[in-house]
């Protein structure tokens, strides 16, 4: 844009999501274009703008045909010789696939925590074979918190004798269970079935 927020130069695919003036888009103000919420958004970015800085911005919008969007950029202040502002220039890209996805995701790893807080069956979840959590059978199993648990390796928790039959298994696409001893608390022996499985939390493979 110019100093006035005019429109100098545009990009027709971006100009289709954020409003329908794709024609002639070029000398049309920031408010004909883009509307009064995005206009405002932008006067609310200007000030903070100093020479050479570039403010981050992220734009939930409705496209031409109705579908919501996401547009993520930088809004960059452009001066003249003499320190004066000539200009803006935005830059964006859409990223509304991603926020779809962390969203699944998000949801996703709610259902799984409520599944696994609700289960009588014992479960810990680690991570490189640090333990990241817990759910209360696990605890009540090895008579101990979730947060002492999260001090732990998995592979502590499991009786020496049992170890190798478990490092023989780890890894293996099998999910059969096999019968192995865990240490409580209090160092006490407890038989258990032990079944592996992978799962992603977080972004992250556990």
């Amino acid at each position: 844009t110019g100093p006035w927020l005019r429109c100098a130069f545009a990009s027709g695919a971006l100009l289709h999501l954020v409003t329908s003036q794709t024609a002639g888009a070029v000398g049309r103000d920031a408010l004909t274009l883009f509307g009064p919420r995005i206009y405002a958004n932008l006067q609310g970015l200007l000030p903070q703008c100093a020479q050479g800085q570039a403010v981050p911005f992220a734009w939930h919008v409705t496209d031409t045909e109705g579908k919501a969007r996401v547009l993520e950029g930088h809004l960059r202040s452009l001066f003249d010789d003499a320190g004066n502002a000539s200009g803006h220039l935005i830059d964006a890209l859409e990223t509304t696939a991603y926020h779809e996805t962390m969203s699944e995701l998000r949801l996703s790893e709610t259902r799984l925590r409520r599944f696994v807080t609700a289960s009588s069956d014992g479960i810990v979840v680690h991570e490189g074979h640090q333990v990241v959590d817990a759910n209360p059978s696990a605890c009540r199993l090895l008579a101990t918190t979730a947060d002492a648990l999260r001090q732990r390796r998995f592979a502590d928790l499991i009786a020496p004798e049992s170890r190798q039959a478990y490092r023989e298994r780890e890894g293996r696409a099998s999910h059969d269970a096999f019968e192995c001893d865990l240490v409580d608390s209090a160092g006490a022996r407890v038989a258990v079935e032990l079944i592996g499985r992978s799962v992603q939390r977080q972004g992250r493979q556990m």
